[in-house]
C-alpha cells in the first residue's frame, strides 16, 4: 500500500490529484532492435530509490488501458514488449507516459530502473536518474 497516498492503485483518470504538478514524460522503446523488436517481453521492475534518511518517494503513472493509476515504485511497470506493443505500455516514442513523483522529504533522490527479460530473467537495461525534490505548495 502507498505510504504517501494510502492506496495501491486508484481508479479513474482523476483518481490522483496532480493539480499544478509537472510530470516527467517517459518514453519506453527498444534500443536493440532484432527482426521484430527486442524479441522478448520485458518488465520494468520496482526501482531502487535512495534519498534523505527516513524519506519516502513514490512514482505514479496513469494507465489508460486499465483506467487506473499505479505506484511504479511498488508495482514496477507492467509486462511490456518495448518495441511493438504500445497498447500494453501506453508508451511509444511518439506517445510519452506522464509520470508523477510524490515525496515526503525535500532533497536529492537517486532512482535506478531495471528492465528484466521475463523469459530469461536477464537485466536487459538499467537507467539511474537523480531527482531533486523541492517544496510544492498546493494552496
Amino acid at each position: 500500500m502507498s505510504e504517501l497516498l494510502g492506496v495501491d492503485s486508484k481508479s479513474g483518470e482523476d483518481g490522483v490529484n496532480i493539480t499544478g504538478m509537472t510530470p516527467i514524460n517517459v518514453n519506453i522503446e527498444a534500443t536493440t532492435v532484432n527482426s521484430l523488436g527486442y524479441g522478448n517481453v520485458v518488465k520494468i521492475m520496482e526501482p531502487e530509490i535512495t534519498g534523505p534518511t527516513g524519506s519516502k518517494m513514490e512514482i505514479w503513472a496513469y494507465s489508460p488501458l486499465d483506467t487506473k493509476w499505479f505506484n511504479i515504485a511498488k508495482k514496477g511497470w507492467g509486462t511490456l514488449d518495448l518495441a511493438y506493443n504500445k497498447k500494453a505500455s501506453g508508451s511509444y516514442p511518439d506517445n510519452p507516459v506522464p509520470v508523477y513523483i510524490f515525496a515526503d522529504t525535500v532533497g536529492e533522490y537517486t532512482v535506478t530502473f531495471r528492465a528484466v527479460d521475463t523469459i530469461t530473467g536477464e537485466v536487459v537495461a538499467t537507467e539511474t536518474i537523480t531527482v531533486n525534490v523541492v517544496v510544492f505548495d498546493v494552496t
